[in-house]
């Protein structure tokens, strides 16, 4: 049986249910009026830009401490092609600089910068780095406190091919190593930075016979050090899929040894019956492994777009029997876009380790609606994914595209950034925060003397 409750606080309310002691840790909840929402719909607080006027904004990512203490929110300008920061100490209330600034001149083209803040609360933007002279480098800066970002250095120095970089992406686990994927020469690489090192490990290959052009990897690792990845594959067919694959790396940093025990595992639904899955987000809590993906329904008639949904699965580490039956709908309803960026839809997944729950935010068209414009949308594990209620509009103004959506959660509040587009084309970076909102339900056996 499940309980709910609108009163959260940060206390333990014990409840005696037919011989369970049932505890209820629930988020604080301040004592704003609570709109008419669905009980477990995040209020949102109000937008706030973190870009300036005059910069052309692309592509945010958010990233958050362990802890919570601090918050990372990097980004392209793409009037100088630079990668620009802001950075938070109290959960999205303020940030410094109060709109981006740049985090390093660079003498090319940069392009796709993430961030992480390790458990140190240092902070690591990396970034694909476009050189005429160089050709592609997927290069890193660290920043640590008040102090400034160092120079960028390559993350593979002894890399001599020009081939191009994409898709890079990054997990920090629980013994304070980062991770890092990235597509280089059209497969998925992997590389490790060792806590308190400076250098990372050699780049090896976590393909095993490349089913096709890889896209957008990911990574995990759980705490007995085994790496769970997912990337997009085109098919023969000329459609998406997602691949899933395990294993473990051994060696030295200098010679590591990739172990798959689970290799190219098809995770999205044959491509003779979808033949465009793809933008798949991993995430991980203790022992919880979340993936969620985009499945594009091809419309025929060319005065209509294309129509997508956003579908879910969680298993518990190893995940042995994980398959593509085991993917729900999640969304409710199916979306649209309106533009070619993005021309589909992405999830951004946020995991609440305290309290179990998962977030997932995305952008686009409601065809039910007289709205053209992409807007953005949240649903929570918590209610079910929406079986309750449609996702609920976070952002939503007919005279912007809201797109591109990253979520984290840092210590007990949802934080948002995205992208806004104007009529003019302008792009800025805006974000907003909002409490958690899923309480957690921890049984506790109850022996009654009569």
């Amino acid at each position: 049986m499940f309980i709910k409750t609108k009163h959260r606080l940060f206390l333990w309310q014990p409840i005696l249910l037919s011989g369970l002691l049932v505890l209820i840790l629930a988020s604080h909840q301040t004592t704003t009026a609570v709109p008419n929402t669905p009980e477990d719909d995040p209020i949102w607080e109000a937008a706030a830009p973190l870009s300036a006027a005059g910069q052309d904004a692309r592509r945010p990512r958010i990233a958050s401490s362990p802890d919570g203490s601090h918050s990372l929110v990097v980004y392209i300008n793409e009037i100088d092609d630079d990668p620009y920061y802001t950075m938070s100490t109290n959960q999205g209330q303020s940030w410094s600089p109060p709109s981006g600034t740049k985090l390093h001149a660079t003498a090319g083209t940069s392009a796709q910068v993430i961030g992480v803040i390790d458990r140190n609360d240092k902070a690591f933007a990396i970034w694909v780095e476009k050189n005429v002279a160089l050709g592609n480098e997927l290069v890193f800066s660290t920043k640590t406190g008040g102090g400034s970002w160092t120079v960028p250095a390559k993350v593979d120095p002894a890399r001599v091919t020009n081939a191009e970089i994409l898709d890079p992406g990054v997990f920090l686990d629980e013994t304070n190593n980062i991770h890092l994927v990235w597509v280089q020469e059209e497969v998925t690489y992997y590389a490790y930075l060792n806590n308190g090192t400076t250098s990372w490990s050699k780049p090896v290959i976590v393909e095993e016979e490349p089913r096709g052009f890889s896209g957008e990897p990911n990574v995990v690792v759980d705490r007995s050090g085994r790496l769970y990845l997912t990337w997009q594959n085109d098919t023969a067919t000329g459609g998406l899929e997602v691949v899933f694959s395990r294993g473990t790396i051994t060696g030295t940093p200098t010679a590591p040894i990739w172990n798959p025990e689970v290799e190219n595992l098809i995770i999205s639904p044959p491509s003779n019956i979808e033949p465009l899955v793809s933008h798949a987000v991993l995430g991980l809590s203790g022992n919880r492994l979340s993936i969620a993906y985009t499945r594009k329904i091809d419309i025929v008639d060319p005065m209509k777009n294309d129509q997508q949904d956003i579908f879910y699965t969680t298993c518990s580490v190893p995940c042995n029997s994980l398959n593509s039956d085991d993917f729900k709908l999640i969304s409710g309803q199916r979306v649209e876009v309106n533009g070619i960026d993005p021309s589909e839809v992405v999830p951004a997944l946020a995991l609440d380790n305290l309290r179990g729950a998962a977030y997932i935010t995305f952008s686009g068209v409601l065809p039910t609606t007289t709205n053209p414009n992409e807007i953005i949308l949240s649903m929570q594990s918590c209610d079910f994914w929406g079986t309750e209620s449609n996702p609920f509009q976070v952002e939503n103004d007919s005279n912007y595209r809201f797109v591109k959506p990253s979520m984290v959660i840092s210590d007990r509040w949802l934080e948002l950034a995205y992208e806004r587009i104007s009529s003019d084309n302008s792009h800025m970076i805006f974000h907003r925060r909002a409490e958690v909102s899923c309480p957690a339900y921890v049984m506790v056996p109850f022996l009654m003397k009569n």
